[in-house]
């Protein structure tokens, strides 16, 4: 077996279980609103708390999967994050309370993170600067795909087998990942090249290595006018599985179908495109997408108005993620290429999770739906604001920029 054979599979190998993992987050899409409603008898406050502690146990894990893997084997860490995560999925359905579910949601959240982060590099340490980002490229789309199918299968095990069984199919799914990760594929002729150790002179503190990728001052700007997109949609994910039955739709999986669909046919056959697409511009025409699906959503109670803001926010998401990421590493070297892009993706969980929680609270305090997807486009329409401000007047710096992969997220776009 020569060597292109043996890295083909690995990263191929690699493919599946992120596929596996992704599948089973998106499973829980539609379960983890419902389960909350139903079992505790909570409402959107509760389920907006629920997307924040999840969105922040992944950021908080990556940077310290980012120091394990170091030195570290990424098929170690890839398959003691899945095993705990399918632990964590299984003892959900016991929890006594909403506490202690949140706290399990803490821990899927953490391990599906660090998953992620040693899957990344497991696939970016394999190869070459320049085939990264088509291979990264296909990297994408597990997760994409895996949050498409995701919710569709979790309507219907929900339908067919209930709530606490669906979690218990979750975490089947995910430990799906767990044999894929431990058969080996062989090593390259000569062994597998070796992490380059740590210079002595220039270590750092454990604590500075956890807080590289979150402080990069390149990745600021770009990362808060995706945390700001990337909100509404955050509460639309959290919210739509208990208002879609409001206005007629009682299986919401669909929606989600659609945008993550669309989303990964934009990124694989325009991946040659957005190195030609003018930045700034292009960013501009993602935030008006993402107001305008947001705004949809708001003026329309109907089923069809959740289709149509999902197709507008799956185009934002499409040309945001990309071309902000290559806003981020716009004069960067490459040696802090690694830690912008820790950082820059950080943002989208952030977003995601603050937006969730922000627009539950909206619902709690108006008893409005509607009012929090009102809230929603109003930060994405400030993540426009700040885009216009701090890059509007330098724009013609940031066209046919250099870009040696696709950035590094989870989360499933």
């Amino acid at each position: 077996m020569n060597d292109a054979t043996v890295v083909r599979r690995s990263i191929l190998r690699t493919i599946v279980a992120t596929w596996c993992v992704y599948t089973s987050v998106g499973v829980l899409v539609p379960l983890v609103p419902q389960y909350i409603c139903e079992r505790y008898g909570s409402g959107a406050t509760a389920i907006g708390v629920a997307v924040l502690v999840y969105g922040a146990a992944n950021v908080a894990a990556r940077p310290i999967a980012g120091w394990f893997l170091r030195s570290g084997d990424p098929w170690r860490l890839m398959t003691l994050s899945v095993v705990v995560g399918v632990a964590a999925l299984l003892l959900t359905p016991l929890a006594p309370n909403l506490p202690w579910m949140l706290a399990l949601r803490f821990v899927e959240g953490a391990t599906v993170g660090m998953f992620y982060t040693a899957a990344a590099t497991n696939v970016v340490r394999q190869t070459p600067h320049t085939q990264r980002g088509r291979v990264l490229s296909y990297f994408s789309v597990p997760l994409i795909l895996g949050v498409a199918v995701g919710p569709v299968i979790g309507d219907v095990l929900i339908g067919s087998a209930g709530l606490d069984r669906t979690w218990l199919l979750s975490g089947v799914i995910m430990l799906l990942a767990v044999p894929v990760c431990l058969v080996r594929t062989g090593q390259p002729a000569g062994g597998a090249a070796p992490v380059p150790a740590a210079n002595p002179a220039v270590s750092t503190s454990w604590r500075q290595a956890l807080l590289e990728p979150l402080i990069q001052p390149a990745a600021v700007w770009p990362a808060i006018v995706l945390a700001l997109s990337i909100a509404g949609f955050g509460g639309f994910q959290a919210l739509v599985p208990v208002y879609g039955p409001q206005i007629g739709l009682q299986a919401t999986g669909s929606v989600f179908f659609v945008y993550s669909v669309l989303t990964m046919l934009i990124r694989v056959a325009c991946a040659t495109v957005f190195d030609r697409l003018p930045i700034v511009e292009a960013v501009l025409v993602g935030c008006v997408a993402d107001v305008a699906g947001l705004a949809v959503v708001w003026l329309w109670p109907t089923p069809a108005a959740l289709y149509v803001g999902a197709v507008l926010m799956a185009v934002a998401i499409a040309l945001q993620y990309v071309l902000l990421m290559k806003l981020a590493l716009t004069g960067v070297s490459r040696s802090q290429e690694g830690t912008i892009v820790a950082a820059y993706s950080s943002s989208y969980d952030m977003g995601a999770g603050l937006g969730a929680a922000a627009m539950g609270l909206v619902v709690s305090a108006t008893g409005s739906y509607r009012s929090a997807f009102l809230a929603g486009a109003v930060c994405a329409l400030f993540g426009a604001i700040v885009l216009v401000v701090r890059f509007w007047s330098r724009r013609h710096m940031y066209v046919g920029t250099p870009i040696w992969s696709e950035p590094l997220r989870a989360d499933p776009e």
